[in-house]
């Protein structure tokens, strides 16, 4: 991707016009467990750290990977499949209804970081590593 500024607090990701890819998909990606703890891991940011300085420069180096279509596709599907839930979850004033959609996102959120996994080619100790750090 490449950047726009809009000011010195909120960057703005466009894909180049060549890339065929959707922003859900990498909306995926960045919200990732993956992408997460590679962050923390390397630019060195501290866990006690809720809103770390992201600077462009270092979201200009995130690994992004060219999903097949089938992978694109299934990511996209399941980022809907969140923000829908996520949706639901803030109009809901049942606590089982509240319950329900919250065990869906977990689950939701695990497919997609298993999914990530699977895009960067994670072993199995290596996909271990990164939970244990999240």
């Amino acid at each position: 991707p490449y950047t726009s500024y809009c000011n010195t607090l909120l960057y703005v990701l466009k894909l180049y016009q060549n890339v065929v890819m959707s922003y859900l998909f990498l909306l995926g990606i960045i919200n990732s467990s993956l992408i997460g703890w590679y962050y923390r891991k390397r630019f060195q940011i501290s866990p006690d750290d809720t809103f770390p300085q992201i600077l462009i420069r270092d979201i200009l180096q995130f690994p992004i990977p060219l999903p097949d279509k089938a992978r694109h596709d299934r990511m996209v599907k399941l980022v809907e499949t969140m923000l829908d839930l996520h949706r639901r979850l803030q109009r809901s004033r049942l606590p089982e209804e509240k319950t329900q959609l919250q065990r869906r996102i977990t689950a939701t959120d695990h497919r997609i970081n298993q999914l990530v996994y699977d895009l960067y080619g994670l072993s199995r100790e290596e996909i271990r590593i990164v939970e244990e750090a999240t």
